[in-house]
C-alpha cells in the first residue's frame, strides 16, 4: 500500500482519541472499522510496516486496548476473550501483553479471581522473554484493582506485581 491512508494511520488516530477526555467511542469505532477495511491491502515490506498482516485479529487487539482506555471494560473483556483463544502460541510475548491488558479490564468489571490467573500466566512470560513492555502492562493492572486491592486476589495481584518489580 503506497497510496492513500495506511491502517496504521487510522489506528493511531483512533487511539489518540481514546485517551481524550472526551471518550468518543464512535469515533474511535469509525476509525478501525476503516482501517479493518484496509488491512489486506498492506504489502509494506518493512516488519513494522505490515504488523497489521502478521498480527492475528489486529484491528480487534487495537478495538480491545482503545476500549479499556474508554471504560468499557466488559466489551474490552468479551474482545480479549476471543481474541485470546485463537492466537498462536508463537506469539508469546504478544500474548503476554494482550493477557495483562485483558487482565486489566476484568479487574475493573471486577472479576478478581480470573484476573489474579491471567496476571500470573502473563508475569510467566516476563520471565522467559525479559519483555520490559510486558512487565509495564501488567503493573498497570493494579490501577483497575484498586475498589477490589484489600482482598484475598487483591493481594494476590499485589505480590505477582512486586515480584515484577
Amino acid at each position: 500500500m503506497r497510496e492513500g491512508t495506511h491502517p496504521r494511520a487510522l489506528v493511531h488516530q483512533a487511539h489518540g482519541h481514546s485517551m481524550l477526555p472526551a471518550r468518543d467511542r464512535d469515533l474511535v469505532d469509525r476509525l478501525l472499522d476503516r482501517a479493518a477495511v484496509l488491512v489486506d491491502r498492506v504489502d509494506d515490506e518493512y516488519p513494522w510496516g505490515n504488523a497489521c498482516r502478521r498480527t492475528l485479529g489486529y484491528i480487534d487487539v487495537q478495538r480491545a486496548t482503545a476500549y479499556l482506555r474508554l471504560g468499557a471494560y466488559r466489551e474490552a473483556v468479551a474482545l480479549w476473550d476471543r481474541i485470546l483463544g485463537t492466537a498462536p502460541e508463537s506469539a508469546r510475548r504478544d500474548n503476554g501483553v494482550f493477557w495483562a491488558r485483558q487482565a486489566a479490564a476484568l479487574a475493573a468489571v471486577p472479576e478478581p479471581e480470573r484476573v489474579v490467573q491471567i496476571a500470573s500466566a502473563a508475569a510467566s512470560v516476563v520471565g522467559g522473554t525479559g519483555s520490559a513492555r510486558l512487565r509495564k502492562e501488567i503493573k498497570a493492572v493494579s490501577r483497575y484493582a484498586t475498589a477490589w486491592a484489600g482482598t484475598g486476589p487483591g493481594r494476590e495481584l499485589a505480590d505477582i506485581v512486586v515480584q515484577l518489580a
